[in-house]
């Protein structure tokens, strides 16, 4: 007998679907598809929300603060010495990280609304009545379950 998929929940072989302790043989399946509901990338908006907040935030700060060093002179007295240029060196240095850290947190957002943006549901019919598999909100892991169903379904023998 071979197995398709694998898991805590869900085991899938060559004959039959175990999901909920019940065992429903393949050739008793009608069809398989899949339903997602909720609103995609709901995590995400927030996190952008969160990230144009604290980037407001950073530039008026800084934009208050450079204003009244311009107007004492500092920065002039900043650049024409070794040590200022040092200063503005590390400065630079630590404002490049914090950017590189921002698009790195705006990628993983966006990854991971890809991946748990909504809730997604796998279903069978068996016997022309429909079974919900698998509710998560892991796209990848429906995604393999929903392939490992179709792979048994095509392989099975009448």
């Amino acid at each position: 007998m071979r197995t398709y998929y694998l898991d805590a929940e869900i085991y899938l072989s060559s004959s039959a679907i175990w999901f909920d302790e019940r065992r429903y043989p393949l050739n008793g399946i009608e069809g398989v598809w899949r339903r997602s509901r909720g609103l995609p990338g709901g995590r995400l908006i927030g996190q952008l929300a969160v990230l144009i907040a604290v980037g407001a935030l950073a530039v008026l700060g800084f934009g208050l603060g450079i204003r009244g060093h311009v107007s004492s002179g500092t920065l002039a007295r900043l650049f024409s010495s070794t040590t200022g240029l040092v200063v503005v060196g590390v400065v630079g240095l630590g404002v490049s990280v914090v950017v590189v850290l921002v698009i790195e947190a705006a990628l993983h957002g966006i990854e991971s609304a890809q991946r748990f943006g909504r809730q997604q549901e796998l279903w069978v019919r068996y016997l022309g009545t429909d079974l919900l598999v698998l509710s998560t909100s892991d796209s990848v892991r429906l995604g393999k379950v929903h392939r490992a169903v179709i792979r048994a379904l095509s392989d099975r023998q009448p």
